[in-house]
């Protein structure tokens, strides 16, 4: 049975409107994950911002790295497709404490570390946490605060040790533009009409 002019016409539009129902309206961009190890006495705050690390250390027991007149690192690791893809592999960054030189523990005030503005990749300004894991003989608290991420580091024994985080974050989607849509369903649109009108026949 032939189809008329009409119902190819409505053939040819519900085509078109399950293809746009089934589009993607967002791309949807791999996860991203930050590892961090670092040397703690007692407790120790690290915000992770944009490409930037900043510590923030309370009183009054040592700071990270510091305890025993020591100066040890911050080891930085970054996967764009974890395990397989490293960005950072184990980047050393020893903070630098304005007003606190080495070997003074900074114990006892309140202090900020100078920021490490390094970070590769940077922590997108929107994202969600999918993942966290950590090792090490207390606990750690990661919060999210907007496009920022907080890990509270806590080590209540007699002496520092080593803990160790890994936060992975899922990269908001990207909306597809609507232009975009618009121009595809429109050139499909005329493609699809393009195969309906026939020019009219001669007379003979």
């Amino acid at each position: 049975m032939r189809m008329t002019r009409a119902t190819k016409t409505l053939a040819c539009l519900l085509v078109l409107t399950l293809g746009l129902a089934f589009l993607p309206l967002a791309v949807q961009a791999d996860p991203i994950y930050f590892e961090f190890s670092a040397y703690i006495d007692h407790e120790d705050i690290l915000y992770i911002k944009g490409n930037t690390l900043q510590w923030f250390h309370p009183k009054p027991y040592a700071a990270v790295g510091r305890w025993g007149c020591r100066n040890e690192p911050t080891y930085i690791t970054t996967y764009t497709s974890f395990p397989d893809v490293k960005v950072m592999d184990n980047v050393a960054w020893i903070p630098n404490w304005p007003g606190y030189p080495h070997p003074n523990e900074i114990r006892g005030v309140d202090a900020w570390s100078d920021p490490f503005t390094g970070l590769i990749p940077a922590l997108p300004r929107c994202f969600e946490m999918v993942y966290i894991y950590y090792t090490g003989r207390d606990s750690a608290e990661v919060q999210q605060d907007g496009d920022t991420i907080k890990i509270h580091f806590h080590d209540r024994h007699g002496y520092a040790d080593w803990h160790r985080v890994r936060v992975g974050v899922s990269v908001c989607p990207v909306p597809v533009p609507a232009g975009l849509l618009l121009f595809g369903s429109g050139a499909g649109l005329l493609l699809c009409l393009r195969r309906i009108v026939r020019k009219p026949g001669r007379n003979c």
